[in-house]
């Protein structure tokens, strides 16, 4: 399934997985998979978190509230995806398909976070001003930059 995923895609990826081993829960949330996307900063994502003010350390907290009171599991422990986190994981696939993109990075991960609006990173990320189409457009601008480049 992460075949297609770049290098930045997966440590993200692994990020959301240590920030649930550390702050605790079960599954994967989407609010861990945006933890991920956040501490993997070197990335036009980066770019877009940096604009919106968004934080590592000020979300760390956000979703420590959130989250307060989950088990804690060992790292050896497999940990899965949420059906939430899964739709995001499904919707990055397809956004990158409709960019025309054949890799899937942190962008999409992004994106395929605000296709579902309902989710607590969604709504994280709407409380600071990050929206679908703006930063799908931002992604279709930076790709034809680099392709003209």
């Amino acid at each position: 399934m992460f075949e297609r995923y770049t290098e930045r895609a997966r440590r993200a990826l692994f990020f959301s997985r240590l920030a649930i081993s550390q702050l605790g829960g079960e599954a994967i949330e989407t609010e861990y998979l945006l933890l991920g996307l956040v501490r993997e900063a070197k990335s036009f994502t980066g770019d877009v978190f940096d604009r919106a003010e968004l934080q590592f350390d000020a979300l760390r907290t956000d979703v420590q509230t959130r989250m307060s009171g989950r088990q804690r599991l060992p790292t050896t422990v497999e940990i899965p995806f949420t059906e939430e986190t899964k739709r995001i994981l499904n919707a990055a696939v397809a956004e990158a398909n409709r960019l025309g993109h054949n890799y899937v990075g942190t962008e999409h991960l992004l994106l395929g976070i605000l296709c579902e609006p309902e989710t607590g990173a969604a709504q994280i990320l709407a409380s600071h001003g990050i929206k679908r189409d703006v930063v799908r457009e931002e992604i279709a601008r930076a790709t034809k930059r680099s392709d003209a480049g």
